[in-house]
């Protein structure tokens, strides 16, 4: 009974998290290549 409650929670956190880390990610990654961008800029 335990492990029937188990899978159906381990399942729903981990493609939630998965998610929220690769949107986390994407954010970081633009916003750094933003900033770059930015900074090329300013020395041109």
């Amino acid at each position: 009974m335990n492990s029937y409650t188990n899978t159906p929670n381990s399942l729903w956190k981990g493609p939630i998290r998965l998610h929220y880390w690769a949107i986390k990610a994407i954010s970081l990654w633009t916003m750094s290549r933003q900033r770059w961008s930015d900074r090329q800029h300013y020395l041109i």
